[in-house]
């Protein structure tokens, strides 16, 4: 007998010799199995009670402990011929083969690049203890035929938006204001010949655009608030000296913002001073401005303490 060992394939040339003491070996022309003639499933021939056990394994018998390790080797054969076929076939058709890897490699990636982005947005701070009560701060509103959508953390271009809201809020504000500063005059501990104003932030934005309208104020201030220049022709109404208390520091009023104003301002012939604080952020006279958790404010106690003596020294000169 001749056994060719092809991978996994098996194959029998010529005839088995018949010794009917061996039981692993039959007449294959006989119509025998040649799987059952080479492991086949009784080869002693006795009773299953009777057969001898594996040394150390009372449970197996010889006969199927082979049979136990012939599929083993047979399975390993299997994947192996899978492999060697698929490689084959690979080399084989190098272009069918790179358009398909590379197919399937981007169908992939796209599925996880959604998959990612679908549990960002669902997961969008869940991790809070109580997710279910964060909002979103936004603004939206339309003045002069413009509509406005804005975040409270506006950034980029929405940025740009928001100080031009800033600009167009101030100006709505000051109605309100000319009607309080009315009642102010008419109170009998005021002076209605001597009054100031001073705002922060985005009150420093309004008491500029007060002073813009023309009312009778003999000096406004400004801490941290968007520098504004005034529209065309409404220098002319102004009667209030201006004093802007700026942080060097804020990213909210950039350097070209600072420029553009100064060069306005110096074309309206007002009076008016600029003071800019180095290191101090955007808020510098709040104390609290470093718990906002914005890497844009931050507290500066000089800069708080000096912007106040400038502006008592500023009042000094206006309200003579």
């Amino acid at each position: 007998m001749q056994i060719l060992d092809q991978g996994c394939y098996l194959a029998l040339v010529g005839r088995v010799r018949e010794e009917p003491h061996d039981p692993r070996l039959v007449d294959y022309h006989r119509g025998g199995d040649p799987y059952e003639a080479l492991f086949p499933a009784n080869p002693t021939g006795l009773p299953l009670e009777m057969q001898t056990c594996v040394p150390g394994n009372n449970s197996l018998p010889y006969f199927v402990k082979d049979s136990v390790e012939t599929e083993t080797r047979r399975v390993i054969c299997m994947f192996k011929n899978y492999i060697k076929s698929a490689l084959r076939n690979l080399f084989k058709h190098k272009g069918y083969s790179l358009i398909n890897i590379v197919g399937l490699a981007i169908g992939m990636a796209s599925c996880l690049l959604i998959l990612i982005y679908v549990r960002h947005e669902l997961s969008y701070d869940s991790f809070h203890e109580k997710a279910d009560r964060i909002y979103r701060i936004g603004m939206s509103a339309r003045w002069g035929g413009r509509d406005f959508d804005i975040a409270v953390q506006a950034v980029g271009a929405r940025r740009r938006v928001a100080a031009r809201v800033v600009v167009v809020f101030a100006r709505e504000v000051v109605g309100h204001l000319g009607a309080g500063l009315e009642v102010l005059r008419q109170q009998p501990q005021s002076d209605s010949k001597r009054i100031a104003a001073i705002g922060y932030c985005f009150g420093g934005a309004t008491v500029q655009q007060l002073a813009y309208t023309g009312a009778d104020l003999r000096g406004v201030v400004s801490f941290h608030g968007q520098p504004i220049p005034p529209e065309e022709g409404a220098a002319e109404r102004v009667k209030a000296s201006i004093l802007i208390c700026h942080g060097a520091a804020d990213p909210f009023i950039g350097p070209e913002k600072i420029q553009a104003y100064l060069t306005s301002m110096e074309a309206t012939g007002l009076q008016y001073m600029l003071v800019a604080y180095s290191g101090a952020k955007h808020g510098f006279t709040n104390p609290d401005a470093d718990k906002k958790g914005m890497a844009a404010l931050g507290y500066n106690r000089s800069a708080d303490a000096h912007s106040w003596a400038h502006m008592k020294l500023f009042f000094e000169e206006a309200l003579q």
